[in-house]
């Protein structure tokens, strides 16, 4: 069984899952396609499609036909989309704080160096492909 991201609230039908596909919907300046969110988050076509036609019936996506190619179609979080991932981003920031509250300053120092950069590796390896995906074949 896959994790809810909260008991008994509002965005109790998102799992993990759903929270990390809306946050790639949403991330950046530019609208994305199905495919672009499947390769940023590693994962096929079909789980894709999978998952965005979940959001979309339950409302936290929409598409949305890319104007410079009819063939195309741009997924877009919907005002309930956004509100489900602001809240879960600041559920996390309260979580990394409640983590972190008794740490030193240079406890954090040492911590921020180790992720910045575990972040510089795992995103050199997406540039490479050589991430290990989760895909199901």
């Amino acid at each position: 069984m896959e994790d809810r991201i909260v008991a008994n609230d509002r965005y109790a039908d998102l799992n993990s899952s759903d929270m990390r596909f809306l946050s790639a919907v949403g991330k950046g300046s530019h609208p994305r396609t199905i495919t672009q969110v499947g390769d940023y988050l590693r994962v096929g076509r079909q789980t894709a499609h999978h998952a965005s036609s979940s959001l979309i019936r339950r409302g936290y996506i929409t598409k949305m036909t890319n104007p410079n190619d009819a063939r195309s179609q741009w997924l877009i979080l919907t005002d309930k989309g956004m509100e489900a991932v602001v809240y879960y981003r600041n559920r996390i920031r309260s979580n990394v704080k409640g983590m972190t509250k008794n740490f030193s300053e240079q406890e954090m120092d040492g911590m921020i160096g180790l992720l910045a950069q575990m972040n510089s590796f795992l995103d050199s390896k997406r540039v490479e492909g050589t991430v290990s995906s989760r895909r199901k074949k």
